[in-house]
């Protein structure tokens, strides 16, 4: 099978004011091929799926209707849509802001593109509404708690030490087991898992996500490069024109759609059902998250964990991971780089020049800097302590205190290695 040439971007529309729903309609008067994932009670952004070549020019309907050609850079389009939503919109790494003219994107050989002018779009009105304030009684703030995932499913290649960095990103405990080639893990009371950052030790990845609200399934299968659905999500197709249905709609379901998230799955999970991976997509989102962990082979536990009929201890043969709190991962810091230096130092690995073994200014320093240490160690775990996360300042601290304690471990070790040589001599031939 003849690769593709397209590739899914996704972006995020957003403004002040109402005015991101506009994203629609310019899209499809510019004829861009598109999913706009839309939500009537968040009307401040709007997400946006299109799909680009190698040149990342985006893919247009052509003037006969009759095909899908490249058209604008994404960078171009990108702009356009800043200046019509008078928004910022983002695709990963290409970003436009509205009248940052300065600032526009061009291609890699640094021309303008085929751009898209806003002005060349019929505008459609919107009332300006400004967006909520932070009033504690705004009913928007419920609206986001509910879409927070009370319960969350995750396949991963991650091993163990990789499943301890998962728990300590997300700051929750972890149950997991192995599974197939990587590990099955429930997570209660989570973040919203798109919003981590993963790493390749993850990847891929599958996470199901369920909440009061809007639950999800999303595939990450590079760092940064994520496919995310939500059943119940608003989906509009552009461009919409009756005519041409017959080649937009297979092209967004093979390339943005449905089809492109089945081959998304099927490649992270390769023993998985097809057709009950469309069905589970394609139905009501009461029962779609069960019925796609069924698909995907995931044990009967995994359904009834998202349904909440099943707590996350009944899973059989699991491990709890809990998250690595400030002070641990810099005791364990700590303690590496000091054995590693002690057993470099005692077998004659490091000869540190410079550092004087037979002068009582090392054990000073040692001790100066074990006392320094051990209190910007302290110092930085206050909040953790405290329950609450560690902020930039602490971590910089807790680092300065972690080298400080290092620093002092190789002084103690230079000043004691004579008697240590003395007290366990080696024996002949012995490294």
């Amino acid at each position: 099978m003849t690769p593709s040439p397209w590739r899914r971007r996704s972006g995020l529309v957003s403004s002040r004011t109402a005015h991101a729903g506009r994203a629609l309609g310019f899209l499809d008067g510019a004829q861009v091929v598109a999913l706009v994932e839309s939500d009537p009670d968040a009307p401040y952004a709007v997400a946006v799926t299109v799909a680009v070549d190698a040149q990342e020019r985006v893919a247009v309907l052509d003037e006969g209707g009759a095909e899908i050609v490249p058209g604008p850079l994404l960078g171009d389009l990108a702009q356009a849509l800043a200046e019509e939503c008078r928004a910022d919109v983002a695709f990963g790494d290409v970003v436009a802001e509205a009248g940052d003219d300065a600032g526009r994107p061009t291609d890699r050989a640094g021309s303008a593109g085929n751009a898209v002018a806003a002005e060349e779009i019929p505008a459609v009105e919107i009332p300006a509404v400004e967006a909520p304030d932070d009033d504690p009684f705004d009913p928007e703030i419920d609206v986001e708690i509910g879409r927070v995932p009370d319960r969350s499913v995750v396949l991963t290649s991650a091993t163990a030490s990789g499943l301890e960095s998962l728990a300590t990103a997300t700051d929750t405990r972890l149950t997991a087991m192995p599974f197939r080639d990587g590990h099955l893990v429930l997570i209660e009371d989570g973040p919203v898992l798109t919003e981590l950052e993963w790493h390749q030790e993850h990847l891929p990845v599958v996470a199901l996500e369920q909440g009061d609200v809007f639950p999800s399934v999303t595939v990450i299968d590079a760092p940064g490069r994520a496919h995310l659905f939500t059943w119940d999500a608003h989906l509009e197709a552009v461009p919409a024109e009756p005519a041409a249905a017959g080649v937009v709609h297979p092209f967004i379901d093979a390339e943005l759609g449905t089809g492109a998230l089945v081959r998304a799955l099927m490649r992270a999970v390769p023993a998985a059902e097809p057709a009950g991976i469309r069905a589970a997509l394609e139905g009501p989102s009461d029962q779609g998250p069960r019925e796609l962990a069924s698909a995907l082979g995931l044990p009967d536990l995994a359904g009834a964990f998202l349904a909440q009929e099943a707590p996350a201890s009944d899973l059989v043969g699991a491990h709890v991971y809990e998250p690595v709190g400030v002070a641990e991962s810099l005791r364990r810091a700590v303690t590496g780089a000091a054995e590693g230096v002690f057993e470099g130092v005692f077998n004659g690995e490091y000869h540190l020049p410079g550092r004087p073994s037979r002068s009582w200014t090392t054990p000073v320093i040692a001790g100066a800097e074990l006392a320094l240490g051990a209190l910007a160690v302290q110092r930085a775990g206050r909040s953790g302590r405290n329950g609450g996360s560690a902020t930039a300042g602490e971590r910089a601290l807790g680092l300065t205190g972690a080298l400080l304690l290092v620093d002092a471990v190789v002084n103690v070790t230079v000043v004691t290695l004579p008697w240590l040589r003395r007290s366990f001599p080696r024996e002949p031939g012995e490294r």
